[in-house]
């Protein structure tokens, strides 16, 4: 349930520690509804997450609206200035470069007694990411340096502007398409 603050409030300041001091990621219920969600979508596939985007997102899609164009990024890529579609492709290299550097090692070594010992580091095969976003819009995080080989990211983008409507977001990357 959303909640609404405003600094001129006289109660604000208290309202919001509790906000912030609010437990709220540990319900008893979360992994049983989480279960029957994923469950649902094995089961019946697209149709299970349209008809959960409707009832979480409120977005009416069908199998043609799911995803896209290629026409449809094309014109809202159009759209985005070339000083915002700079600092996109910025705020996108750092953000590679940084996760880059966060990538772990694998180590190997021969102990005195001949043992070898050491680790490595192997990504998952598939990761899904589910981004309510809202109304806000969010530009596309590179995942390259994962090592996934799927990987899959939903939000809800497609509301009444029909697109990105006119807001850089699309040029930093575009909308990931339905996983395989």
């Amino acid at each position: 349930m959303p909640q609404f603050f405003s600094t001129s409030e006289p109660d604000f300041e208290a309202r919001f520690t509790a906000l912030l001091g609010a437990k709220r990621e540990d319900s008893p219920d979360v992994d049983h509804i989480v279960a029957e969600i994923i469950a649902d979508v094995r089961a019946r596939g697209d149709a299970a997450v349209l008809e959960l985007t409707a009832k979480f997102d409120r977005l009416d899609l069908t199998p043609q609206t799911m995803r896209f164009s290629e026409e449809e990024m094309a014109a809202e890529c159009a759209k985005v200035s070339d000083a915002d579609r700079a600092a996109l492709e910025l705020a996108a290299e750092r953000i590679r470069a940084y996760h880059a550097r966060q990538m772990p090692e694998d180590a190997m070594w021969t102990d005195t007694t001949g043992a070898q010992l050491g680790w490595r580091w192997t990504p998952v095969s598939a990761a899904g990411l589910y981004v309510p976003g809202g109304l806000a819009s969010f530009f596309r995080v590179d995942e390259r340096h994962s090592g996934q080989g799927r990987r899959c990211r939903a939000s809800r983008h497609r509301g009444a502007d029909a697109g990105w409507g006119d807001k850089p977001a699309g040029a930093a990357g575009r909308p990931d398409r339905r996983c395989r």
